[in-house]
């Protein structure tokens, strides 16, 4: 199918975790389409704090131009932008438009979708088959939620399902992001300048996430990362966007040692500081998957709103760590729930012994 005449739309919407976990669907396409085609990727803005598919995905090669539109909840303004948007679509006469949205957009959402490319004069339509909630959301005869499959797999299933030929090896090879030089040299210069104790292993504490739901206690990094200082071996770095940077001035103060690289870099370049690190203690938020798709091995303390395996950071390395409660699967980005039973369920110790066997498989 490759032709240097293929201008592809890739429709896809989301944050950090979202862009990385299209990845190997992104490499598919590519891949499909040739080094010749033009692809573009259309992508939604919302709040200011929120990371661009372009800041992800611009250094991948994977896609040739970002198209974006503000998200609106106005009736008014999301008629005026898809009007705008259907104009500047027909005037790039793309051949196809192939959909990476979240594979539990419903096939309601997913019909109108593939209509407003039908009317952008887009002839073909790849990928809007809805994903049924059975494989979504999986129950055993107890109603306790079953293992299913990665969202990043759900996505490849969707192309798969449209013909176009998947090879998962190459699809989901690591590292998922190779780091700009420039990104990488920033970073080097930022450690030595500010590393206290350059003979030992980083290690990345990641507290933050966006999602209230997927919270754990402050308190909780600060016992691990005590532990962890105890041993003399490692220098901790919390790594992050800016909202993180009160817990990491927390944090450091009460070890009495750290970095913090929280708001200090770019999205490439706080790849590169995970990079560096031998392992990252986090939660169920794009920080982890980005530390995932540089190769570092993460431990998650993963909640229980979604289904167990979907949302997991891609790779062979990491331990999630997760309750099953009898409230799982709410998909609620607040627990309503005053005690929060699916990560305060998870202990310091749990997360412990996780840390200790991947220092064991380390060693």
């Amino acid at each position: 199918m490759a032709s240097s005449d293929n201008r592809i739309l890739i429709y896809a919407i989301g944050s950090l975790g979202d862009n990385i976990v299209s990845i190997p669907a992104l490499r598919t396409i590519r891949a499909y389409y040739g080094a010749d085609a033009t692809i573009c990727l259309l992508h939604d803005l919302q709040d200011s704090g929120r990371v661009t598919s372009e800041a992800v995905l611009g250094a991948t090669g994977l896609v040739n131009r970002f198209i974006s539109y503000q998200f609106s909840r106005s009736r008014l303004r999301k008629l005026a932008t898809a009007i705008r948007l259907c104009l500047e679509l027909r005037s790039l006469r793309f051949n196809a438009v192939v959909s990476l949205l979240p594979s539990e957009r419903s096939a309601q959402s997913l019909a109108r979708d593939a209509f407003f490319f039908r009317i952008c004069g887009i002839p073909a339509q790849i990928g809007f088959d809805a994903i049924s909630d059975n494989d979504l959301y999986p129950r055993d005869e107890h109603g306790f939620l079953l293992r299913t499959l990665n969202e990043s797999t759900f996505r490849l299933r969707r192309l798969a399902n449209s013909g176009l030929p998947v090879t998962e090896t190459e699809a989901y090879k690591l590292p998922l992001l190779s780091v700009p030089a420039h990104e990488q040299l920033t970073v080097d210069n930022w450690l030595r300048t500010h590393r206290r104790q350059p003979d030992r292993k980083l290690v990345a504490i990641c507290p933050g996430c966006k999602q209230p739901a997927h919270s754990w206690k402050l308190n909780n990094f600060l016992e691990i990362g005590s532990r962890l200082a105890a041993r003399k071996e490692f220098e901790l770095i919390i790594v992050g966007g800016p909202a993180e940077q009160n817990a990491a001035a927390e944090l450091t103060r009460a070890w009495g040692e750290g970095l913090v690289a929280a708001g200090q870099f770019s999205v490439m370049g706080s790849a590169a500081v995970l990079a560096r690190c031998d392992f990252t203690v986090g939660l169920d938020t794009g920080t982890t998957h980005l530390a995932a798709a540089v190769g570092t091995p993460c431990i998650v303390a993963q909640g229980a709103r979604s289904t167990p395996g979907m949302w997991e950071p891609l790779g062979d390395t990491h331990t999630i760590i997760r309750k099953r409660v009898a409230c799982e699967g709410c998909l609620q980005t607040t627990c309503p729930k005053p005690d929060h039973p699916c990560m305060n369920g998870i202990s310091v110790e749990e997360v412990w012994s996780a840390i200790e066997m991947q220092l064991r498989r380390a060693a």
